[in-house]
């Protein structure tokens, strides 16, 4: 029985009946080199040979009764595979709209939380032969880092010298244990209050300090963003959109700008919003601002989820895309230097301390109450940049040729954009509100069109 940290706590505490909070990926596999019987059968064979070196896979979630702590990860004494296995065929023709149009009707199902909170979707029916799986695990269990090492790991060859892990059945912890242990782990946190309650004073006074600085403009504060037509309340449905670009395009670009690779990614992003809100006839005066998590992975840190996050003003006010560019990748080191003043455990300490209760109801009353139709958004929009499988990745005999990855929305934040580098190239996946974003297709178009106008400016200056 394994407690579940803060941070990975609060991806469960935040979920609601329209914002669901699991991570997932399109895999997209070229035919196998060679004949191996029928592909769903061969797809579960490998996936059976798998789930050892996966061990959260066979996790389930429990609840600490009167949610005196954070829930438990314990081993799931029914666990069936055939519960997280499903087969799916697309309709004719089999392309990338079709494709995306399934993932985003499984992106809009909650994860059943009686069984471990993860599912595999065997899709046949692609053009050229082709087929994909779609792979969701909820959040709780995996940030983008750790949902590429999960994946690289199902689909990876077996380590040399690994066997499978022998596991007797156990049986679930009773309501009486759960409250044991969650007040065992009460009883050893006031240090932690106490490190959390002056390591925020410190990072505000240090915060502040900084930003009076004459000349400095500091990165954009929460709730400070302004206000368009993808910060709304969502509802449960989800429309997906998928594109890619040659990663030695974005490379060159880094280069002749002197930029970061996420720089270009972000200016992208902005050129693409910039051109989809003008084309709804919205006159957004101010820039647009990304949420942009950052990996804080260090050996010894507890949780699945590693992470901060950084505040990126888009400058989609500025027209000139060369220029945009230039005063993203300002705002991007303003928002990296406050990051590391703030740092991951302070948010790591701080997430501990969260009610449970006050962070589920505070949740739901917000969407209950639409305050995003009204308020101003936290931010407008999530931009995640992650590194893919380091090396060719492959299931049931097939290689795998693309990889999409997908992230949640929440209320306020009607679109999430992220992107995985594999085989020389970057998947980008759009996940929207399909109310708040119907049209989410364009926007991933744009994006192609945002680095076309990026390199030809570049060649000609």
């Amino acid at each position: 029985m394994d407690r579940l940290s803060g941070l990975d706590a609060d991806f469960v505490y935040v979920e609601t009946p329209t914002t669901h909070m699991h991570m997932a990926a399109t895999c997209v596999l070229d035919p196998p080199d060679a004949p191996a019987g029928p592909w769903f059968e061969a797809v579960r064979t490998a996936l059976e040979e798998g789930l050892d070196r996966v061990p959260v896979l066979r996790r389930r979630l429990v609840e600490v009764p009167a949610r005196l702590d954070h829930p438990r990860w314990v081993e799931d004494p029914a666990f069936d595979l055939d519960h997280h296995l499903r087969r799916a065929c697309l309709p004719p023709p089999g392309g990338q709209a079709e494709l995306a149009a399934l993932a985003g009707d499984i992106m809009g199902r909650p994860l059943d939380r009686s069984h471990p909170l993860w599912e595999m979707h065997v899709v046949e029916g692609l053009e050229q032969a082709r087929t994909a799986v779609v792979v969701k695990v909820h959040h709780a269990a995996a940030d983008g880092v750790t949902a590429v090492e999960l994946l690289s790991r199902l689909l990876g060859p077996e380590p040399p010298g690994s066997a499978p892990e022998e596991r007797p059945p156990e049986a679930l912890p009773s309501g009486s244990e759960l409250v044991a242990d969650a007040l065992a782990n009460l009883a050893g946190q006031s240090m932690t209050v106490l490190r959390a309650i002056r390591r925020t004073v410190e990072v505000a006074g240090e915060l502040h300090r900084r930003n009076r600085e004459v000349g400095v403009s500091p990165p954009p504060a929460p709730f400070r963003a302004p206000r368009t037509s993808l910060n709304a309340t969502i509802t449960s449905h989800r429309r997906l959109a998928f594109t890619e670009v040659a990663l030695e395009d974005v490379r060159a670009l880094k280069a002749a700008l002197r930029v970061t690779t996420n720089d270009v990614v972000l200016a992208m992003c902005a050129g693409a919003l910039r051109r989809y809100l003008a084309g709804r006839g919205e006159a957004v005066e101010e820039p647009l601002v990304a949420l942009v998590p950052v990996s804080a992975r260090r050996p010894g840190r507890p949780g699945a989820n590693q992470v901060s996050g950084m505040l990126v003003p888009l400058a989609t006010d500025v027209a000139d895309a060369v220029e945009r560019v230039r005063a993203i990748s300002g705002g991007t080191r303003r928002a990296r230097k406050q990051e590391r003043v703030m740092g991951a455990d302070t948010l790591a300490d701080l997430a501990e301390l969260a009610a449970p209760l006050l962070a589920l109801g505070a949740t739901r009353l917000i969407s209950r109450l639409r305050v995003f139709d009204r308020a101003r958004p936290p931010f407008n929009v999530v931009v995640s940049n992650v590194a893919g499988p380091p090396s060719p990745l492959r299931l049931g005999g097939s290689p795998l040729a693309a990889i999409y990855p997908m992230a949640p929305v929440a209320d306020g934040v009607g679109l999430n954009i992220t992107v995985v580098s594999y085989l020389g190239r970057l998947f980008f996946g759009l996940v929207a509100c399909r109310e708040t974003v119907p049209e989410v297709g364009l926007v991933a178009g744009y994006l192609n069109d945002a680095l076309d106008e990026l390199r030809k400016l570049t060649e000609l200056a």
